[in-house]
Formats: C-alpha cells, sequence, structure tokens
C-alpha cells in the first residue's frame, strides 16, 4: 500500500497547498473567509502575521489551475517552514498514516505488538477520525462522516453480490451496519460490533451477519490467525471428503495468492 498512500498524500499536498494559499490571498487583500477556515490555518500554525508574511512571498498570484507556492524563491525562510508545516499537517489530517503517538504503550513491546500487528490503522482512525471528529463538532465532520457510511455501504454490497448475494433484500439495517464497518472510521472498536452481530445472528436477534471474516475483523495475530485458521478448515474438510473446499483453503495457504493481481481468480480457474 505504501506507492498508493504516497500517491494520495502527493494529490493532498496539491490540493492543501491550493486550497490554503487561495485563502491567504483572500485574507491578505481584505477580503472575507469564513470562521471555519480561518481557524483551519490557525490551527495549521498559520496566524494573521503569517497570513501576511506569505503573501508578501507570493508576489504573482495567478488563477489558472492549481496555485503552487514554489517556496524555493521565498525569502523569509521563517515563511517556508510554517507554510510546509501547514501543508504537512493538513495531509496528515487527510491521510491516515499511524505515527508514534497514535499507538498505546505496550504496542512498543515485542509479544504486544506481534499480537497488535495490523492493527495500527485501526488505532490511528480512533485518535485521528473518531476521537478529534467528535471535539471538532462542525458540519464538515459530520458530511465526512456520512459520506464514509455511504461509501462503505456501496463497497459492501459490492462484495456481497460479487459472493452471489443479493443485496436489494438487505434490511436498512444490515445496509448501515456494512456501511459503518467498511468505512473504518470505529477503528479497534470494530471488531466489538461485529462480535456482538456475529452473536446476534446466531442467537436468533438478528440477521446481519458481519460480511468479513472473524479473524480479519478481530485482527489479532495479524495474517497469522487467518493462516492458521485456514490450515485447520483446509485439514477438516479433507477429513470430510470436501476435496473442492480443502483446494480452496490450502490455495489461501500459498503466499502471494491474496495479494497479487487476479493470481487468486487464476488459480481457481485452474481448480475448475
Amino acid at each position: 500500500f505504501e506507492p498508493w498512500t504516497n500517491a494520495m498524500e502527493q494529490i493532498g499536498g496539491h490540493m492543501a497547498q491550493d486550497q490554503m494559499l487561495r485563502w491567504i490571498r483572500t485574507a491578505a487583500s481584505g477580503g472575507r473567509i469564513s470562521r471555519s477556515n480561518r481557524m483551519r490555518l490557525a490551527r495549521a500554525g498559520i496566524d494573521d502575521q503569517m497570513i501576511e508574511a506569505i503573501a508578501r512571498e507570493q508576489a504573482h498570484w495567478t488563477d489558472e489551475g492549481l496555485m503552487f507556492a514554489n517556496t524555493a524563491n521565498w525569502s523569509s525562510p521563517r515563511a517556508a517552514r510554517a507554510f510546509h508545516a501547514a501543508v504537512v499537517s493538513s495531509v496528515h489530517n487527510m491521510i491516515l498514516r499511524g505515527g508514534a503517538g497514535d499507538l498505546p504503550i505496550f504496542m512498543q513491546k515485542e509479544w504486544p505488538s506481534l499480537m497488535m500487528q495490523y492493527m495500527t490503522f485501526p488505532f490511528t482512525a480512533v485518535n485521528r477520525m473518531l476521537v478529534q471528529g467528535l471535539q471538532a463538532r462542525d458540519i464538515t465532520q459530520i458530511q465526512g462522516t456520512l459520506m464514509m457510511v455511504t461509501l462503505g455501504s456501496f463497497v459492501g454490497a459490492s462484495k456481497g453480490y460479487l459472493r452471489g448475494e443479493d443485496p436489494t433484500e438487505w434490511s436498512e439495517y444490515k445496509w448501515l451496519m456494512e456501511g459503518v464497518d467498511r468505512s473504518g472510521m470505529l477503528g479497534i472498536y470494530n471488531a466489538g460490533l461485529n462480535m456482538a452481530r456475529w452473536g446476534a445472528t446466531m442467537a436468533g436477534v438478528s440477521d446481519s451477519m458481519p460480511t468479513r471474516y472473524m479473524e480479519r475483523s478481530f485482527a489479532f495475530g495479524g495474517p497469522t490467525t487467518g493462516q492458521v485458521a485456514h490450515a485447520y478448515q483446509a485439514a477438516g474438510a479433507l477429513i470430510e471428503g470436501d476435496v473442492e473446499k480443502a483446494g480452496e483453503k490450502t490455495m489461501r495457504l500459498m503466499p502471494f495468492v491474496n495479494n497479487t493481481l487476479h493470481a487468486r481468480q487464476i488459480l481457481e480457474r485452474m481448480a475448475e
């Protein structure tokens, strides 16, 4: 995922740069920018004094396409550093990349970090999206949350359709739960949510069985847990005489099958 993350950060950096320069130009020329946008500049380290300093450095404003700061030609290193920091801060708010401050202390030790591998993103999501979003309490956070849940619902429906399900028969509750789960905004709490859904479905209280595998949602032990589960299921299917299922689970034990483009589909077609 590293190349994709880097690409999205590059795009996010250009977007943040263009947006902040337009706000700064408007504010420096005596125009009016909204209170929320001014607060975003302030949170990124650009106060009224820095707005004037950056505006002086941008001698030639243009409305053609994206605006670029070109800080290499700025005469004020302080203004350049402040603008760099503001862009980086904005990108980190757009693209989640876990840092030391997002992870609990116990994950810095060897065995806990091994058991909690692949949980960096869920912890980061709780810290960056859930906690900070609840503290912000503005309309953009609500819009972002609704968009994430909506996109998550469509992802869940698309994967359900590929599995042979009919998403049009899903209840409103299942659509909502799929959206919340697939959005990832609940982070580590998704594990508890999915366990509760499994329990409710098994008890006959609900029909909203989570579509993700339990070991993937729970995520303790990382991919090792899934591999152990596949080996156990392959052995059980072989004992029962279900050669097709045993072959499928054995195939998933092979390296790169789930992460290499089309490798899994090719092997499944070969098995058929």
